[in-house]
């Protein structure tokens, strides 16, 4: 009838429910169920008996990871840190009360290990690297263990594993890194020990579900039924310095169409595209300020990257080599932000480099698509794709199929090099058809460089669109257009669909000169 209220056992209080029940008040197939404890806390190991107010009392743990409790007792035993809620049951009636179970071991919340070899019982320390984790708390054998236990803000050394097993992480602010974080996938020297033939590296062969904003994901090599999906809005996803080769998940028969895609919103969900699929509702949930950068992604029979009504992106310096379908799609008509796409190789491309299905929701989009190569991108070359369905865009390197958006767009396409693309820019810029918007486009100290000469350098007029609807306000200038490096060609005014008048001047003579003058723009 007295409870204990702090861990001395010194300090107790009166429960007059309880000293009811033991005076004989008003018991009987009426009396109320109550339960109550020695203390509201104990710790790993320890024992703490609950009691019932009615006889017969069945109990039972709302989390026997965290205490198990004796069903005909009430006896509570901690297992590990946590809160707990130990219920009594008489007949219909239920009573619960909610206990802290606190560990025993002095360990790190802001680090965490992954090591398949980890040995040792709950609680042993374990160092590696100077840092001391501790089994069973902040080191685990598995990936899925780890991020079963995770911590906020926590970093987290993933060593040599080969994780065949679907892992959620669904803790915010989580940092993996693997056994390459520090290497550079895109440096021929490093690549092997990214390989998914090298001994030593961090390994994922399924899929990780990412449902938690402020993630990042280094270092590691990604094979087999890998890929990486978000299915409801998320914010702050960096991944950096990974390595892809070859997946072969489940993905859509067909793998690109004109308008809006459609988005997974499970992981048992095939509707969706990309390697990286960020989805879920595309009416409601954004792809907030991801970044992904110095990556290498080889063999994907897939788009590479997909992102639903994304706001703002930091795609750089990655290498796209060998694709089925886009290497970074931008869908739905929201799309705004900052978006920097900058250092990029895409090669051997068949449907697109850069897609966006839309821009320039309020406060408007600003794309910086800068310095990056496009080698072989959006010719069909394997032919499975049937062009002849587009309407509104074109195969191409870089395309955007505007229609009806909502606020300012300005691009800045400087510094790229188009090699053999069959055609580089497909800029629907239809704004003035519905609405009156900003839109800027200026495409400068780029090389277009074509062994035969293509329809279109740029093209941004289809169907029913004319110099109404979609103006000529491309400023083509300093850029060269060649057959080879040192070939010069001159574009016609129909090969370059939208440019300004007066524009497509100061154009270079040779390749090397247009590297010069790079050079001089800091």
């Amino acid at each position: 009838m007295f409870t204990n209220v702090r861990r001395d056992k010194t300090s107790y209080f009166l429960n007059e429910a309880e000293f009811d029940y033991y005076r004989g008040v008003e018991l009987g197939a009426d009396a109320a169920l109550y339960i109550f404890a020695d203390a509201k806390e104990l710790y790993e190991g320890e024992t703490l008996q609950t009691r019932a107010t009615l006889e017969g009392a069945v109990y039972s743990s709302s989390a026997e990871a965290v205490a198990t409790v004796d069903a005909a007792t009430g006896l509570v035993t901690g297992v590990a840190q946590g809160e707990v809620t130990i219920t009594a049951t008489v007949g219909e009636k239920t009573a619960s009360i909610l206990l802290n179970v606190y560990s025993q071991v002095d360990w790190d919340k802001t680090i965490g290990l992954v090591d398949p070899a980890l040995a040792g019982t709950k609680g042993d320390p374990v160092v590696v690297n100077m840092k001391t984790y501790h089994v069973g708390y902040n080191a685990f054998k598995s990936l899925k263990e780890m991020m079963a236990n995770a911590q906020t803000n926590q970093v987290i050394n993933v060593l040599n594993i080969r994780n065949e097993e679907v892992v959620e992480i669904k803790t915010n602010g989580v940092t993996l890194l693997g056994v390459n974080s520090n290497r550079d996938p895109n440096d021929a020297s490093d690549r092997f020990e990214f390989s998914l033939e090298a001994t030593d590296n961090s390994q994922i062969l399924e899929q990780i579900h990412v449902l938690a904003d402020n993630v990042t994901i280094k270092g590691f090599s990604f094979g087999g039924a890998a890929r990486v999906q978000f299915f409801k809005q998320q914010e702050n996803f960096v991944f950096e310095n990974n390595y892809v080769e070859n997946p072969v998940y489940t993905k859509p028969a067909n793998i690109y169409k004109e308008t809006f895609f459609g988005t997974n919103e499970s992981g048992a969900d095939n509707s969706g595209v990309g390697f990286i699929h960020g989805g879920g509702d595309a009416m409601a949930d954004k792809m907030i300020n991801f970044t992904i950068k110095n990556n290498y992604f080889k063999n994907i029979a897939d788009t590479v990257v997909y992102l639903c009504m994304p706001v703002g992106i930091e795609f750089h310096n990655n290498e796209l080599d060998t694709y089925d379908g886009v290497g970074l799609w931008l869908d739905w008509g929201t799309t705004n932000g900052t978006f920097n796409i900058k250092g990029n190789t895409f090669k051997n491309g068949e449907l697109f480099g850069f897609y966006s299905r839309g821009y320039g929701a309020a406060p408007g989009s600003t794309m910086n698509i800068e310095n990056n190569v496009f080698d072989n991108v959006g010719n069909n070359a394997k032919g499975g794709f049937d062009a002849s369905t587009l309407s509104g865009v074109s195969l191409s390197a870089i395309a955007v199929r505007n229609y009806k958006e909502s606020g300012d767009a300005t691009f800045k396409i400087q510094g790229n090099d188009f090699l053999g693309c069959a055609m580089a820019l497909s800029m629907r810029n239809n704004y003035a058809s519905t609405i009156t918007y900003t839109y800027t486009s200026e495409v400068k100290y780029n090389a277009f460089i074509n062994t035969e000469a293509p329809e279109f350098y740029q093209r941004t007029r289809y169907a029913t669109d004319d110099a109404t609807t979609n103006p000529n306000d491309t400023l083509f200038d300093n850029n060269f257009f060649g057959s080879s490096e040192t070939v010069k060609v001159v574009p016609t005014a129909e090969q370059l669909q939208g440019a300004k008048e007066g524009s497509n001047t100061n154009n270079y003579e040779t390749y090397a000169d247009l590297v010069a003058a790079r050079a001089l723009l800091g």
